[in-house]
């Protein structure tokens, strides 16, 4: 009976409401597609769940993804997707996330290991929200202003470390 509920009445009478009848105060959902000049689907699917908080996201092709989110989400996932996407020498640009005033940033890196950033990143700074490609040694965070400075700075400082 997963496709609906059953409600049975003091007379013996069943009511049946339909599983997919919206609750009350459920948010609105979203869909985009995005199509994907430089990253691989399942690369950003995988980075647009974790940074945006897209539940629903697919891979329509290799080079293609579809998400389905609440329309805030959904932009987040839309500017995850740009700094994901970016060519290698372009400018990466961080943006505050309206709804919970946290921001993501992107930084490059070229010759630090990326498990080093990763493990930098979350012991050091405590981020959560993190993400890293090797390539094109990318690094997307998710966290308060002053961590996302604080993950730059680390970035920096493990690429003049790095021989």
């Amino acid at each position: 009976m997963r496709a609906s509920h059953a409600l049975k009445l003091c007379l013996g009478l069943v009511l049946v409401l339909p599983a997919s009848a919206p609750a009350s105060g459920t948010p609105p959902t979203a869909k985009a597609d995005f199509a994907l000049d430089h990253a691989k689907a399942s690369d950003a699917a995988v980075i647009v769940k974790g940074i945006a908080g897209a539940k629903q996201v697919e891979a329509l092709s290799d080079r293609a993804i579809r998400v389905r989110t609440t329309p805030d989400r959904l932009e987040v996932a839309r500017q995850v997707v740009g700094l994901l996407d970016a060519p290698e020498d372009a400018p990466l640009a961080a943006f505050t996330v309206p709804s919970d005033q946290s921001r993501v940033a992107a930084f490059r890196f070229e010759r630090t290991d990326p498990g080093d950033v990763m493990i930098a990143l979350r012991r050091v700074l405590r981020i959560k929200n993190v993400t890293v490609r090797e390539e094109p040694g990318l690094v997307i965070v998710r966290d308060t202003p002053e961590k996302t400075e604080g993950a730059q700075a680390l970035v920096e400082i493990l690429e003049k470390k790095c021989p």
